[in-house]
């Protein structure tokens, strides 16, 4: 365009294609960024891209539904205040449900159990201990976000979003239904 020219269609549309996409990009920064209600949602949702529940969604499509809801509870504005709800379920105190559901609620136990050994089976083992490892609300995030930075390789990282999807309704379907 300096030369006084107009560019080929190709570029011109590559051209209006990035200026778009950095636009939205920084757009979508700014509206996380500045608003608090998006802390929570930062922290599942690191990267400007589709969740990875709805490729989940694409390669398993009877689990649209679960991935549509897994993508609703990260948008969820979180309870910020430390006021404390009893669970009626299991009698426990907790703050937020979802992270009690996945990870603390007694009555889902049994949920709870049936992950953990699907997981297992997924392998590495040190990919066990390491979700294992983490606080409640880290690994309540890693399940919501359906990604994490652990080494896995295409097909462990498929099955791990495939039961992230799966057992993240569950867990929270059935906590909220019973």
């Amino acid at each position: 365009m300096d030369s006084g020219n107009f560019p080929s269609q190709r570029i011109w549309k590559r051209i209006v294609h990035r200026s778009i996409f950095e636009y939205e990009l920084n757009e979508w920064q700014q509206r996380i960024n500045i608003d608090s209600d998006f802390n929570i949602f930062k922290k599942i949702h690191k990267v400007f891209q589709p969740h990875p529940a709805w490729t989940v969604a694409l390669d398993f499509p009877y689990l649209r539904k679960q991935a549509n809801y897994i993508v609703s509870l990260c948008c969820l504005v979180h309870n910020t205040n430390s006021d404390s709800i009893l669970c009626d379920k299991c009698g426990k105190l907790f703050t937020d449900p979802c992270i009690h559901a996945i990870s603390s609620c007694d009555y889902l136990s049994d949920i709870r159990d049936e992950f953990w050994c699907e997981l297992l089976c997924l392998n590495p083992i040190t990919f066990s201990a390491f979700l294992g490892s983490l606080n409640d609300e880290d690994f309540c995030y890693i399940l919501l976000s359906c990604e994490t930075e652990f080494e896995l390789d295409c097909e462990q990282k498929k099955r791990f979003q495939f039961l992230c999807v799966k057992y993240v309704y569950r867990f929270c379907k059935t906590f909220s239904h019973s």
